[in-house]
């Protein structure tokens, strides 16, 4: 998980099962989100985030190669990220998810590969 993304909903994730590492808690804070995409990549891990700049990775790099979800909250509370990541997670499966980008808002999930 991105820098930008509350402690909670790393929280809430890890009770719904998923294991996660952040960023912030790991050798990569700070680290550039090309540094980040790399480090996925090679790992085969997968990028949630707030940062539209991994999408411009994802596109111009590493399509393909990894999986980034990037939440468009307003607000970027963790309360409206969950909410977000609830409905999604519902509706989406993980195979049809590998290594492609997924943009999630409220109204809408657009997956890109």
């Amino acid at each position: 998980m991105d820098e930008n993304i509350p402690e909670s909903v790393a929280k809430y994730l890890d009770a719904r099962g998923f294991k996660t590492l952040r960023i912030s808690d790991d050798f990569l804070k700070s680290a550039k989100d090309s540094v980040i995409a790399k480090y996925a990549a090679e790992k085969g891990l997968q990028i949630l985030t707030l940062d539209s700049d991994f999408a411009q990775l994802y596109h111009n790099i590493f399509r393909g190669r990894i999986t980034v979800l990037l939440v468009k909250a307003n607000p970027t509370n963790a309360e409206n990220i969950i909410g977000i990541l609830d409905v999604a997670l519902e509706k989406i499966r993980k195979t049809e998810t590998q290594n492609k980008l997924l943009i999630i808002s409220k109204k809408r999930i657009r997956i890109i590969s």
